[in-house]
């Protein structure tokens, strides 16, 4: 738990870096030599210069993180982890293509290794030299993706109950395909799933299929249990493989079309020039269905199968406090 001390300094210091920006982009007058020289640098290493304790030390710097309060009073940071998330995020059109990006960055950086100070984490935050892994085959054979060296699999085998695609991996950015939506047919694409602040539950399900529909209903009443105790955190869409003209839109259990513009269906549009279809090819998607867990940014953050318990373990990845 932080101190109040840590905590009000920053709140204080987030505030500050929401102005800073105008700040530093304003001219300056007068004389500034002799001013600001940085007598000791922090030296920031490539993460594989690190030896084995430096990188352990890393990740559980950031385990630290994620299970201190947040700093901020809004409902979307729950932790101390999401705070330089939801404060990067909510400020991003200030921050990025201005003159002051720099200097912005590296002081939020300080901040950032400060907070990681306190979980025990002492050196500079390390970098990815993304030329090293630039190829097919470095790429793959990149020690980045290690469990133990590096940050985890890419999770793109085929097997196992937290896995059901075979054309993506989590960690890939969402696939943008056409898709009609159910209510009214109209043409619409994945790229409705905009960068936000809410994680997006994506169920692929075959429709008509009696088995499925009893499976969705068991899914939908423990995703509810599961996100009504972290209200304001997700959105669950359904997309489902049939054709426009049979699809039915009272066959998704209500517990999964919270909305009426939330169930779409994967078939060509009315114009096949518009093209649609794809989305499950795409994604990769089997018969037996499939849940996706989009971050807010946009890209997959876990698979998992429709079955309710294998479903869950897969959502458990967001680690956030549970309301009371």
């Amino acid at each position: 738990m932080p101190s109040t001390t840590s905590s009000t300094m920053l709140v204080f210091w987030l505030a500050l870096l929401s102005i800073l920006p105008t700040a530093l982009s304003a001219p300056v007058t007068g004389s500034t030599k002799g001013v600001g020289k940085c007598t000791n640098p922090a030296i920031r290493r490539e993460w594989r210069t690190l030896s084995q304790d430096q990188r352990d030390s890393f990740h559980s710097a950031v385990k630290c993180l994620q299970t201190k309060p947040s700093a901020l009073n809004v409902p979307e940071s729950q932790t101390l982890y999401d705070d330089f998330s939801y404060v990067h995020y909510t400020i991003n059109v200030t921050i990025h293509h201005v003159s002051s990006f720099f200097p912005w960055h590296r002081y939020f950086l300080v901040l950032h290794e400060a907070a990681m100070a306190e979980c025990g984490y002492s050196d500079p935050i390390p970098y990815w030299d993304w030329t090293r892994d630039s190829t097919v085959e470095t790429f793959k054979s990149s020690e980045m993706f290690d469990t133990k060296k590096g940050f985890g699999g890419d999770d793109s085998k085929t097997t196992g109950p937290t896995v059901c695609v075979e054309t993506t991996y989590a960690g890939s950015s969402f696939p943008h395909q056409v898709i009609l939506r159910a209510a009214d047919s109209a043409l619409l694409t994945l790229h409705l799933f905009k960068s936000d602040n809410m994680y997006k539950i994506v169920i692929y399900r075959r429709c008509q299929r009696h088995d499925t529909k009893t499976k969705l209903e068991e899914l939908g009443e423990s995703l509810n249990r599961w996100i009504l105790r972290r209200p304001n955190m997700f959105q669950v869409y359904t997309i489902m493989l049939a054709e426009k003209e049979d699809a039915n839109y009272t066959g998704v259990p209500k517990s999964l079309r919270p909305y009426w513009d939330t169930v779409f269906i994967d078939d060509v549009a009315f114009s096949e020039k518009d093209g649609g279809g794809r989305a499950y090819q795409s994604f990769g998607v089997g018969p037996e269905g499939c849940l996706a867990l989009v971050r807010p940014d946009g890209h997959v953050a876990a698979l998992g199968s429709l079955e309710p318990v294998e479903a869950l373990q897969a959502l458990s990845c967001v680690k956030v406090p549970l309301a009371n």
